[in-house]
């Protein structure tokens, strides 16, 4: 509860941002805040990896143009490999097919996500939500 209570948190702050930070302190710490993202979206429990999906998807689709594109890659690349796929949990390929339709409610991952997307039809038909 306390991991989940944190994410949810820590999410809806982003960016966490010092503006009496040098430059490169504040992109350390973006950095850092983009793989505590990336920590929490594979948390071991599932509650709080669906948290992670939807508030990253969420963070992602608002500040698209201002996340890096390897950042963007990798969690793209995340919820189409692994997360759609993950036969644990029901709710999390729910929430993670959710996180993509956010995603693509911002107009500039469109142009990315077209070819990407293509790969997720193919696990559409095979999956049993």
């Amino acid at each position: 509860m306390v991991r989940l209570n944190s994410c949810e948190l820590f999410i809806s702050c982003y960016p966490v941002e010092d503006q009496e930070l040098s430059r490169e302190e504040r992109d350390n710490s973006l950095e850092m805040q983009h793989t505590t993202m990336m920590n929490l979206m594979r948390d071991t429990n599932p509650t709080v990896r669906c948290a992670a999906i939807s508030g990253v998807c969420g963070v992602l689709a608002y500040y698209w143009l201002l996340v890096p594109s390897d950042i963007i890659s990798q969690v793209v690349s995340m919820l189409i490999k692994e997360s759609v796929w993950d036969s644990s949990n029901a709710r999390m390929r729910l929430v993670t097919l959710s996180g993509i339709k956010t995603l693509l409610s911002s107009p500039h991952s469109c142009v990315y996500l077209k070819a990407v997307l293509a790969r997720l039809a193919a696990s559409m038909t095979q999956m049993k939500v």
